[in-house]
Order: C-alpha cells, then sequence, then structure tokens
C-alpha cells in the first residue's frame, strides 16, 4: 500500500467498522479495500495502537471500533498516518534567481495549505463520514 493511499485506507476501514458495528475479518476488510489482508493488518495494528479499534484474535476474531465513530476525527487519523510532511520543497539552485528564493515562497503556501487541511480535517468525523457515504450509496 502505497504511502499516499495509507490515510484513505485507515478512514476506509474506520467507516467500515463504524457502518457494520460489529466485528470484521481482516479478509472482510481486505474486500471492501480492494487490497491484500496482510496490507490491512498492517493498518489495524497503527489503529489500534492508537485505540482507535479493538481487536481479537482467533478465527471468530477480527476488529471493531475502539471509541464512538462520532468521536473519531479525521484529523486525529491523519496525525496517526502521516509520518512525514505531505508538502516538501526541493534543493533549488541558490545561483538562480528563482531557485535562491522559492523555498522561502514555498514554505509559506506550503503552511497555509496544512492549516486548511488540519482545519477541515478536524471539522469531520467518522461518523460524519459513513453517513455522507450512505447518502451517496448508488445500485450498482
Amino acid at each position: 500500500m502505497s504511502a499516499n493511499s495509507r490515510f484513505s485506507v485507515a478512514v476506509h476501514v474506520l467507516a467500515l467498522l463504524a457502518s457494520e458495528e460489529k466485528t470484521l475479518s481482516s479478509s472482510y476488510i481486505a474486500a471492501s479495500v480492494n487490497t491484500n489482508p496482510v496490507n490491512i493488518r498492517q493498518a489495524l495494528a497503527s489503529l489500534k495502537k492508537a485505540r482507535l479499534i479493538k481487536t481479537t484474535a482467533g478465527s471468530l476474531g477480527g476488529a471493531s471500533l475502539g471509541q464512538k465513530a462520532e468521536n473519531i476525527s479525521l484529523l486525529a487519523v491523519y496525525d496517526l498516518i502521516k509520518n512525514e510532511e505531505l508538502l516538501k520543497t526541493h534543493n533549488p539552485n541558490p545561483a538562480c534567481p528563482v531557485g535562491r528564493n522559492i523555498k522561502e515562497v514555498l514554505e509559506v503556501v506550503f503552511n497555509d495549505a496544512e492549516k486548511s487541511l488540519r482545519n477541515s480535517l478536524g471539522k469531520r468525523t467518522i461518523a460524519s463520514i459513513v453517513e455522507e457515504v450512505k447518502n451517496n450509496n448508488k445500485s450498482v
């Protein structure tokens, strides 16, 4: 699973657990996410460590929410998954008039974008995602 999809997969897993309201196996979750159960088990380990889910071992085991869906903000999930800055600057050529100034300018732009992202994610919860999914449910 690419680093870029880890956040969306985590939100998907939490929304699925919230909508099913029961213990789900990693195979079941993987089928919904359309990935390998090994990838799901890695995601579940991170979510469990943050106490967003509970897991039980065994043939009847699986994962369930560790908190109420309305108490899990997307910002909490983002902070859990994010292991490096989303937007980074490169190492420009200091001899270039653009290169010697672009990094400072982009850092301001990127900081503003990060603040907006965090503000938006802080206003949404797993419960609100589940509700939006239900409202957007399309028949196949």
